[in-house]
Formats: C-alpha cells, structure tokens, sequence
C-alpha cells in the first residue's frame, strides 16, 4: 500500500495547533502543497523525476475541459507559489492566518481532484 499523502495535510494542522513558530508555519505550507501535490501528479501519472512536473501538473489541469479542473490548477498554481516562498525566500514572514489558508487551499484541491476523477474529464493539449 503506498502513503497516503492527506497524512502530510494533517501534519500541517498539526504543526500549528501549539506554538505556531515561524519554522511550523512555513513547514505547514510545504506538506500541505505536497500533501495536495502528488495526489494530482499520480492522477495525471506522471513520475517524480519528470522535468518541469510541478508546472506540467498545474498547467494540465488548467486546460483541461472542465470548470472544477482549471479551478484546482489555479489553486495548485497559487499554493505552489506560497509553498516557494515558504521553502526558499528567508524574507518571507508567514502568518498564522495565512497558513491556515494554504492548509484548506490543500483541501479544496483534493476534492476538486475526487470530482475531476468522477467526472472523467478531459485534458487539452
């Protein structure tokens, strides 16, 4: 049985119930973008050594031919963005606030995702 990723979405809450520090509130934001993430790389079955696969999962989904698809490949999109703030820039002060947004983001993106898969919907080129 492989891993079952939400545990990296309920890692993050985890890590900001008691003493938020800036190390928890950024390390929340990363598991919650992968805990999100992989579930949305395997569907579109792609590998973790493909080149570019953050961008190529996002970008399937934001053409794909269904309204909730292009939703979740923005959300993805924007919590991408948050996870590389959070991962990379030291500058970067992440609020308590903030990172309970990125936690639901991760949350809406795997139920869009269960719908897409119960939609069987396409995906453009």
């Amino acid at each position: 049985m492989s891993f079952d990723w939400n545990l990296y979405i309920a890692l993050a809450d985890e890590l900001i119930l008691t003493n938020p520090n800036e190390a928890k509130l950024r390390c929340a934001t990363s598991r919650a973008y992968y805990g999100a993430f992989i579930p949305c790389r395997n569907f579109r079955e792609y590998t973790k050594n493909e080149k570019d696969v953050h961008q190529k999962v996002i970008n399937d989904f934001k053409r794909s031919d269904s309204r909730k698809g292009v939703s979740l490949g923005n959300f993805l999109d924007s919590l991408r963005n948050k996870r590389n703030d959070a991962d990379y820039d030291g500058y970067y002060k992440p609020k308590l606030d903030e990172t309970k947004k990125h936690i639901s983001a991760a949350n809406s993106i795997l139920s869009l995702l269960e719908t897409v898969k119960e939609e069987g919907i396409g995906f453009g080129k």
